[in-house]
């Protein structure tokens, strides 16, 4: 599992036979989340992101600590917040709130 920052991932898309709309297939098999083909985090990242915003840590934050961590540079904080807001609303997960 990886939180740092991979490159030369390939992604695949389907278009509808109807309408010729295309869209990208969610499995999370790779242990990835993909969130327009451009900012895919992995599912360790995104569980690391909530675990973190259920301690009042922000994203952010997470992002930060990871990049001086791993020495890289993450895209836009903000394109990660919204990769991990769009992977917290595909899943199920119960509330516990303190």
């Amino acid at each position: 599992m990886t939180t740092g920052r991979v490159e030369g991932i390939s992604t695949y898309s389907k278009s509808c036979m109807k309408c010729g709309m295309f869209y990208r297939y969610q499995e999370w098999d790779e242990g990835l989340h993909n969130l327009d083909d451009h900012i895919i985090l992995s599912v360790h990242l995104c569980l690391t992101i909530r675990n973190a915003l259920q301690r009042h840590t922000a994203v952010s934050r997470v992002v930060e600590i990871i990049e001086a961590t791993e020495g890289v540079s993450f895209p836009n904080k903000e394109r990660v917040l919204q990769g991990y807001l769009h992977f917290k609303a595909l899943t199920e997960h119960d509330y516990n709130f303190a």
